[in-house]
């Protein structure tokens, strides 16, 4: 007897134990769950460490090395930006207080990565502990490390070891935490308790450390401390005692609790446990994509992130979730619809099922076996209307059931839409058209009188008594009976219209498989993706009477916020709230052309029918989004990274810019949406979910490129990012060199008018010297010839009869003169067609003048040379002969002197020649302003011509002096002196 109750006793044990130990699997209720594996991108799938740091960056430790995600894309930090010790694999991450992220790896030591630098730290002998296990701040800002070879505590640049010295003894640590006392625990090979840096306890482990080796620890918020070991998972007491938790037989690697103070318990092989109000829950293996949980975090979003050896799940809190049908088979949802009593009517392809406490269960109208039921309604007196696929429409009052077909009336018996106005009649939409069930008995309409389309799709009444009708291919609209027309109608001609509602301003909104359109006072406007619309395609609006709509569409669900719609018509983004889908919805589509498709609750949950079941959402559970910042993290300029600095400083010639911005969000990013502008250049463009800005031959300047970030729920929080962008010009295109050119060309031009204008100068003084010239030759030769030739024929005129003698000889004389006129004037044609002449000395030119002179005047000339004379050069020999041959003609032609005296004195310097006689002499100076005599002008004009000047000095009676000073370096002078010269007189 007491053998058998022992053996039951044992027996009702075992039972109890195992079931405790193999608690039933549940899904992730509450979250939405999202995995990402090698085909998403993540370059290694065994996540064993998670760290969130300040700036919203999820750090991801793995067998491979580093990475970093901001919710759509992976940093790899490989060899080429952070250290090779990485690729060893990473253990543990741990932020620390001042925003450092520390990271223990797999053979490569202990480092701190902070402000884009790595440190590795090493022990103050220099030594460093390949193996990092675990990293833990505590309260008083102390780093401590625990790895293969020790604990450690971080002070400075090294590390300081903490066991097998002053008693403390030599540990092998996996996991170090701080309890509510402030006390350290370090476990691994054995238990050790600190209390500050001082050694206080250690706990041997019971069973030894090859089955109780502490993998993990975690210090709740309640006080309990939590270890998790090669077998299981225990709960420390303050006096070290390891209290086992039934129900996890398997090496638990990590322990981490949520902000709802459910504790997360990650497992080698037997996936993952949550603990909450002393319940342990195992998640369904279905539900992870490995049985190993590696690491586990609470994002500042209070996401939950897994990761395994097979990928990372992240674990979004929804208020989404679904009600299933028995049996779980997809189902071709037609209508769902709320009860005044709190259930929910919903409709599928061959059921009828009525959900009730969140759960479905089939049902069927007594008496009404394999009805297939399209869409019911309970009309005001509770009545409930029952629309079917082909047995036309059914009236229930709870006693009875009364039939309407097309044989009763009914314009076809597969039905779409039932609607009671506020009169009581009942409006039925069906596939054939639309029938009025009224007082005064059945109407029908369809397209023959004024139905837009014989498929009836949505029914309303708006707040004017007006039935609004929509159908598969328009509008119409029946006021008072009779069909009428808008602008409305006559927009929405074409479109497959699937949903009708009106909001407390009065406006019309309808759902259509273009979008949504929105109807008042007239005007119609239309609001699609492109607008900030979710989906195009909308199967169903719901009023909340909460200042909300809400949008169902194939595959999503989204809120607008009504009061926002004014902002909108002013140039305000749309303000859109989008609702993921639980994992079970995933897959899920929503349904439509039936009514109705959704239905909102009295305390505004919204419900929405899908093929997967009835989709809820509890506005309680609604958790407002962050708003995320938004960084510029790459920018590549001809295929070549730039390093992310304040102001980047482009090459001349540069072809191609690429900028690529995010957001930190580990929440799906499906939400946000983003637009960009290069100040400067362009204006802003949407670029909706894109994450790239293009740019091609930008022209040189100077610019802000610009990105802001918004989320289609909450367009109001805006943040951005900015960075200068600086184009260089290539050298030929800079406006200083532009300037030069522009300068060098003013130059130039200014240069060619001064060399043209000096031309013109020099061509005019030629003309000049050379009319001056020719007067001078005139004067000297013809004028003078002609002037005694003129004198000798008065002469001769005034001779009297009977001294015919006397006349004949000055006849003579006159031919004489005219022919040395014309010789003159041979010589003076002869001397401008050539430059070349006799050269000689001046004194024997002023020698051969005298006499030549003498003999055609009778006058004695007197010339005297002193000093050593030097020859003349061609134009200096001509220019002087003529310079003294006018001044002894004007001196014989209008002195009439009794001698003539020419003195030639040679110097160093110069030659001066004097021309004197004793003759009436004049007054120059009022000679020379006379007209008509020009012997003097010329003589000053030849004298300048070989550098010379040229001196009259006069009286009246006083007889006439002209001297001539010839520089000896004058142009046209020779330099070399010829012979020693002589000194004597000489008269003709």
């Amino acid at each position: 007897m007491s053998k058998g109750v022992a053996l039951l006793i044992v027996l009702l044990l075992i039972a109890i134990d195992t079931a405790v130990a193999e608690p039933p699997d549940v899904g992730f209720q509450g979250y939405t769950a999202r995995l990402w594996e090698a085909q998403d991108g993540l370059p290694n799938q065994t996540a064993l460490a998670f760290a969130q740091t300040r700036d919203g960056g999820l750090w991801i430790g793995t067998r491979g090395g580093l990475l970093r995600f901001d919710g759509a894309r992976y940093a790899i930090y490989n060899r080429d930006i952070a250290p090779a010790v990485l690729e060893r694999g990473v253990n543990c991450l741990m932020v620390s207080r001042d925003g450092s992220l520390w990271i223990g790896t797999e053979g490569g030591g202990l480092l701190r990565y902070r402000n884009h630098v790595f440190q590795s730290y090493a022990t103050r002998d220099g030594r460093t502990d390949e193996f990092v296990r675990a990293i833990y701040e505590d309260t008083r800002g102390t780093v401590w490390v625990g790895a293969d070879q020790g604990l450690f505590q971080v002070e400075g640049s090294s590390l300081k070891r903490i066991d097998s010295r002053d008693g403390t003894p030599t540990i092998f640590v996996r996991a170090i935490v701080e309890d509510t006392r402030g006390h350290i625990w370090a476990g691994g090979t054995t238990l050790l308790e600190f209390i500050g840096n001082s050694f206080a306890h250690q706990y041997p482990l019971l069973g030894g450390s090859v089955a109780n080796l502490i993998t993990s620890m975690y210090s709740a918020r309640d006080g309990s401390v939590w270890a998790g070991t090669l077998s299981g998972l225990e709960r420390l007491t303050h006096s070290g005692v390891l209290s086992r938790i039934p129900g996890i037989s398997a090496q638990v690697s990590v322990i981490r609790e949520s902000t709802n103070g459910t504790l997360w318990v990650g497992t080698i092989g037997q996936g993952l446990f949550c603990y909450r109000q002393s319940h342990l829950f195992h998640i369904a293996s279905r539900n992870l994509p490995s049985r190993t949980v590696e690491a586990v975090l609470e994002d500042s979003e209070q996401d939950i992130w897994l990761g395994t050896q097979a990928g990372i799940v992240r674990l979004s809190r929804t208020p989404v979730s679904i009600v299933p049908f028995p049996g779980g088979a997809d189902s071709e949802f037609e209508t769902l619809y709320y009860d005044r009593d709190g259930s929910i009517w919903v409709a599928a392809s061959t059921h009828l099922f009525r959900i009730q406490n969140g759960i479905a269960r089939p049902y069927a109208f007594p008496g009404l076996p394999g009805l297939r039921v399209r869409t019911l309604v309970r009309d005001r007196q509770g009545g409930l209307w029952i629309g079917t696929d082909g047995a036309g429409l059914l009236h229930s009052d709870g006693e009875r059931i009364q039939k309407f077909s097309s044989g009763h009336g009914l314009i076809n018996d597969f039905v779409r839409a039932i609607l009671q106005s506020r009169n009581g009649d009942i409006w039925v939409g069906t596939d054939g058209g639309l029938t009025h069930l009224g007082a005064k008995g059945t109407e029908n309409f369809d397209v023959r009188n004024g139905l837009a389309y014989f498929s009836v799709t949505a029914l309303f009444e708006d707040h004017d008594g007006n039935i609004w009708v929509g159908t598969s291919r328009g509008l119409t609209v029946i006021s008072g009976g009779k069909i009428i027309h808008n602008i409305a109608t006559q927009s929405l001609q074409q479109e497959q219209l699937w949903s009708i509602c009106q909001d407390e301003s009065g406006e019309l909104w309808f759902g259509a498989g273009s979008g949504l359109y929105g109807f008042k006072d007239g005007k119609l406007i239309h609001l699609t993706t492109a607008d900030g619309l979710a989906n195009n395609t909308i199967y169903q609006i719901l009023d909340d009477s909460r200042g909300n709509m809400w949008l169902g569409g194939p595959n999503t669900v989204s809120r607008l916020r009504v009061r926002d719609l004014d902002s909108y018509q002013h140039g305000a983004r749309l303000n859109l709230t989008l609702y993921e889908e639980s994992q079970d919805l995933q897959s899920a589509e929503l349904y439509s052309g039936m009514q109705p498709g959704g239905a909102v609750a009295p305390n505004g949950d919204v419900w929405f029918p899908s093929n997967k079941g009835a989709v809820h959402i509890a506005v309680d559970k609604i958790v407002p989004a962050r708003s995320s910042p938004v960084v510029i993290d790459r920018l590549e300029a001809e295929g070549q990274s730039l390093p992310l600095n304040p102001e980047i400083v482009l090459k001349p010639g540069n072809g191609r810019l690429e900028i690529s911005y995010s957001a930190i969000r580990l929440r799906s990013q499906e939400g946000l949406r983003y637009r960009y502008r290069m100040e400067g250049l362009e204006p802003w463009h949407e670029a909706f979910s894109r994450r790239t800005a293009y740019y091609t031959h930008l022209p040189p300047g100077t610019y802000r490129f610009r990105v802001e970030l918004y989320e289609v729920g909450n367009p109001g929080s805006v943040s951005e990012a900015s960075i200068v962008i600086v184009q260089r010009p290539h050298l030929y295109t800079t406006l200083w060199f532009l300037a030069c050119c522009v300068l060098a060309l003013l130059g130039l031009a200014f240069l060619a008018y001064r060399i043209r204008l000096r031309q013109m100068k020099m061509h005019f003084h030629l003309v000049s010297e050379e009319r001056a010239r020719l007067a001078r030759e005139m004067h000297d030769t013809l004028i003078q010839g002609c002037v005694g030739v003129s004198t000798l024929l008065e002469a001769a005129l005034g001779v009297e009869v009977t001294d015919e003698p006397l006349r004949h000889q000055l006849l003579n004389y006159a031919t004489e003169q005219v022919r040395a006129t014309i010789e003159a004037a041979r010589e003076a044609v002869w001397a401008l067609r050539n430059t070349s002449m006799s050269v000689v000395d001046g004194g024997t030119l002023c020698e051969d003048l005298a006499r030549q002179f003498y003999a055609d005047s009778g006058v004695p000339i007197g010339c005297r040379i002193t000093g050593v004379s030097f020859r003349l050069g061609e134009p200096a020999t001509h220019e002087l002969m003529m310079t003294i041959r006018e001044a002894l003609t004007n001196a014989i032609s209008h002195a009439s002197p009794s001698k003539i005296d020419i003195d030639v004195c040679f110097t160093e310097h110069d030659m001066k020649i004097a021309i004197c006689d004793d003759g009436r002499g004049f007054e120059p100076n009022s000679l020379l302003s006379r007209n008509g005599h020009y012997g003097i002008i010329g003589m000053q004009e030849r004298a300048r011509l070989f550098g010379g000047n040229l001196t009259i000095d006069s009286l009246p009676a006083s007889g006439t002096r002209v001297q001539i000073c010839v520089p000896r370096k004058s142009r046209g002078m020779e330099r070399k002196f010829i012979g020693n010269g002589s000194s004597g007189n000489h008269k003709n």
